[in-house]
């Protein structure tokens, strides 16, 4: 068995959530040392320190493994996906793997999205 240990976004997420190691221990029910290690990736996880975490955190356990509420839309999108209805979550995936294949489109992370081209303008005779 291997003794890797998983990346997490615990730090992130309480940060993301304005919390103190002291007061987000306490809500996870570990000790600020514990809680430490669990962020550096010293000491491993457990499935309920992680349950715990996300409802300290109100995300889900998977966040805490794949998502960085730090970056400017990874929490965005997470929690787009959450209030789709479950029986159109397939229609969202593919939508996203629709935007995913189109490449960049003249997005700008520091400006949004590039406006619309216009057509062009047909002579008249």
């Amino acid at each position: 068995m291997s003794s890797a240990r998983q990346r997490t976004f615990l730090a992130e997420w309480r940060a993301f959530r304005a919390m103190t190691q002291e007061k987000a221990a306490g809500l996870i029910g570990v000790s600020p040392g514990h809680l430490s290690h669990l962020e550096a990736g010293r000491k491993q996880y457990t499935q309920r320190i992680l349950e715990a975490a996300a409802r300290a955190y109100a995300c889900s356990p998977a966040d805490l493994l794949t998502v960085d509420p730090s970056t400017p839309h990874g929490r965005t999108i997470a929690e787009a996906l959450r209030l789709v209805p479950p029986e159109r979550q397939p229609e969202a995936a593919r939508y996203l793997e629709f935007l995913a294949e189109q490449g960049d489109g003249g997005y700008r992370a520091d400006e949004g999205p590039a406006p619309p081209k216009r057509a062009a303008r047909r002579k008249r005779i």
